[in-house]
């Protein structure tokens, strides 16, 4: 019993709601509907939620259910679940793939922060990484071209290696202290070269 109750106190569904959009579809009879995967949190129908993009807006949820072939009206979601959100009173067409949807207050978009980030080993895809290359990084669903700046008198990263770097990205994303990310090759956006984690934000505008 006291394993249970131990376990069951550390789970993701006991922390802010996070829910990053997979796709958004027109459903007959349901209108808009939210498609995702609970990563931490609960969420019900009577929620006031915030969709955290390059702008953030309130919204309403008004259904719950689980999406897949198992399909069926839930009283709410939690963690590890994909399910679809019938939402009311917020912007469709700023409501896509990458946005999230969050408890109110709980996560804002940015678009610079520093982070640690670890570059693959050659035989993983990993390769040298210029200082001023533009990269597509990964954040939740987005993908959102990104400079990473590199340490002072630093001209290039090599595979297996890791430092700290600030990532500059063109539009802003939901991203936190601990926000996992990736970065794809440039020259083709299947292959991952390194992945990252922030480590510190900047409300600061992009360098010209």
């Amino acid at each position: 019993m006291s394993n249970e109750s131990t376990s069951t106190s550390t789970r993701p569904r006991f922390e802010h709601l996070l829910m990053p959009i997979e796709d958004v579809l027109k459903v007959p009879g349901k209108g808009t509907v939210i498609v995702g995967t609970v990563e931490r949190g609960t969420v019900a129908p009577g929620q006031t939620v915030e969709l955290v993009g390059p702008v953030v807006q309130m919204a309403t949820v008004h259904g719950v259910e689980l999406h897949g072939e198992n399909s069926r009206t839930l009283d709410h979601a939690e963690a590890g679940q994909r399910i679809g959100l019938s939402l009311s009173n917020f912007d469709q067409a700023a409501t896509k793939r990458g946005v999230v949807v969050a408890d109110r207050n709980s996560i804002r978009p940015y678009r610079r922060g520093e982070a640690k980030l670890r570059i693959a080993a050659e035989a993983d895809g990993g390769i040298p990484l210029e200082a001023g290359t533009t990269v597509s990084a990964r954040f939740h669903n987005a993908s959102v071209p990104a400079e990473l700046i590199l340490p002072e008198a630093t001209t290039r990263l090599l595979p297996g290696t890791e430092a700290t770097v600030t990532v500059e990205l063109t539009i802003p994303v939901a991203m936190e202290v601990g926000t996992k990310f990736t970065v794809s090759d440039p020259t083709d956006r299947k292959v991952t070269i390194a992945t990252g984690t922030i480590t510190h934000l900047e409300k600061a505008p992009l360098r010209r």
